[in-house]
């Protein structure tokens, strides 16, 4: 049976690099998939979150989520286990672009939520350009620390003091309860 994990968390969260080294262990072949990356595959006419949430990047968003599904249905295909890193709130109602991932894949949810400090941080190493700004990053975090409060799921793991291997290892440990 393969393992499809859906990581989530507020931006900052270290879903990325997580996601990138639980992908390269294990015994099984694993693949990662960032929903950010297939969103980006869009160059000329790219709409940028950090320059507003718009319509068109609204619109991105949704065609990055739809590749995102294709790919692991292609990979549960194949036995191929997979993470998907995107930015999706636990909510009470669908969210769109979000439903699809949800309605089409059988996955775990894992959330990592370290503290706001520790996301802010993350967010001023980042080599990615331009970086989001600090207003930006704690509307990002307040916005996903409501939605954890309204529907307080399972499967959260404040990483805010782990190692990026001991992530890796409380997230095996939670797809193995």
């Amino acid at each position: 049976m393969n393992t499809t994990v859906l990581l989530t968390g507020p931006a900052g969260a270290g879903k990325s690099t997580v996601a990138a080294l639980w992908a390269s262990r294990g015994n099984s072949q694993r693949a990662f998939i960032d929903v950010d990356s297939l969103r980006l595959l869009i160059r000329a006419g790219v709409a940028l979150p950090e320059h507003g949430w718009t319509q068109e990047t609204q619109r991105q968003w949704n065609i990055g989520t739809d590749l995102c599904v294709a790919m692991a249905q292609i990979y549960e295909k194949h036995d191929v286990d997979c993470i998907i890193d995107v930015y999706a709130p636990p909510t009470s109602t669908p969210v769109e672009g979000f439903t699809d991932i949800t309605a089409e894949l059988d996955l775990r949810r894992i959330i990592l939520f370290p503290s706001l400090a520790v996301c802010l941080e993350r967010n001023r190493r980042r080599s990615r350009r331009p970086l989001v700004s600090d207003e930006d990053m704690r509307g990002n975090y307040e916005d996903f620390e409501w939605c954890l409060r309204q529907t307080a799921p399972d499967h959260v793991i404040d990483n805010s003091n782990l190692t990026l291997e001991e992530t890796v290892d409380a997230i095996e440990a939670e797809l193995h309860s």
